[in-house]
């Protein structure tokens, strides 16, 4: 059973891993330069670079792993995607971007740290979240 875990853990790392490498920027505004690009190609392909939500998803459903902290990773994964998405679509169409404004404007930095906190706290979750229902 820990190998079970063991296994779903590693290939969300590797999933997240992925996301981490494509999403690239030493700023904000670099940050969203290089998503827009992917965005540009289309919203399908957009989301279908988060291959982790999608396998937080087949984890839920095709696993039958239910856990109210399982669908909360889900959840928050999903907001992820559609608030970049609603961001890339202001960003398109010149929008008033409200309170991300300043981020733009000041070219607010983004260690590589900071990038990597998804990673580490997905992971961390997911881990947590298995033990619980796979125990």
């Amino acid at each position: 059973m820990i190998y079970d875990i063991q296994i779903l853990v590693i290939i969300l790392i590797g999933f997240e891993y992925f996301e981490f490498f494509w999403q690239k920027g030493d700023t904000f505004k670099a940050y969203f330069q290089t998503l827009s690009m992917q965005y540009d190609r289309g919203v399908v392909y957009f989301i279908s670079l988060h291959p982790s939500f999608f396998f937080i998803l087949f984890c839920i459903f095709a696993l039958n792993l239910e856990s109210f902290f399982l669908f909360t990773i889900a959840l928050v994964k999903a907001t992820d995607i559609f608030l970049k998405l609603s961001l890339l679509h202001k960003l398109e169409q010149r929008l008033p971007l409200g309170n991300f404004s300043p981020l733009f404007q000041n070219d607010f930095p983004l260690s590589t740290f900071t990038r990597l906190m998804p990673l580490i706290l997905y992971s961390f979750s997911f881990y947590l979240c298995l033990l619980g229902t796979m125990t």
